[in-house]
């Protein structure tokens, strides 16, 4: 398994395809961070710092994490969730990776899917009610 990284943006639409596989270790996960902040800066620079983004996760080849390397990209989310309206994660049927998903990823605006297209449906659906 390749350990890798990938940001695709969609400026057009908003919208946030991360790719996450692999095991990582210290040095990939300082350069995801370090991409991350580039690409927040860049989508922030643009005018687009409201929160009517989507962000898609694709965590199927994403191996089960050390607690710090989990930890350090949980803690990103937050971070760019503020962004989106919604954020979908596609995740593998690995049932380990599902326990540390569903631990380090919690959000009212954040769903777990099984596949792409069911990913996709839902983040382009109607918006969310907005409440208060």
């Amino acid at each position: 398994m390749t350990t890798h990284y990938n940001f695709d943006y969609d400026a057009r639409r908003r919208f946030l395809k991360l790719t996450l596989s692999g095991l990582w270790d210290r040095e990939t996960l300082a350069a995801f961070q370090r991409e991350a902040a580039a690409l927040l800066s860049k989508v922030t620079n643009a005018g687009h710092a409201d929160a009517s983004g989507r962000i898609l996760i694709d965590v199927r080849d994403y191996a089960v994490q050390s607690q710090e390397i989990a930890d350090a990209v949980s803690a990103l989310v937050p971070t760019y969730g503020v962004l989106a309206e919604r954020i979908a994660v596609i995740w593998s049927q690995s049932a380990l990776q599902k326990m540390q998903m569903r631990r380090l990823l919690t959000s009212d605006k954040l769903r777990f899917m099984m596949s792409e297209e069911e990913a996709l449906a839902w983040l382009f659906d109607a918006p969310l009610a907005k409440t208060g």
